[in-house]
């Protein structure tokens, strides 16, 4: 019942996890372009699921 939400969990937490531990051995500039491409990524996605709403109204009220 709820194990689409139990296999998200943990994913987030191994991710969370690995990203600790790699951190130290990642240098500062992949660090920002990794950084800059998934905030370009979201945003793309962001976009484009706000130009698929049929509700102009909710995606206003969401970005307030």
């Amino acid at each position: 019942m709820y194990t689409g939400v139990i296999i998200n969990t943990l994913f987030v937490i191994l991710g969370g996890l690995i990203g600790i531990f790699l951190k130290n051995y990642i240098k500062e500039k992949y660090t920002k372009t990794i950084m800059d491409s998934i905030g370009v990524f979201v945003l793309i996605l962001g976009i484009s699921y706000a130009l698929e709403s049929n509700n102009l109204i909710y995606v206003l009220i969401s970005v307030i």
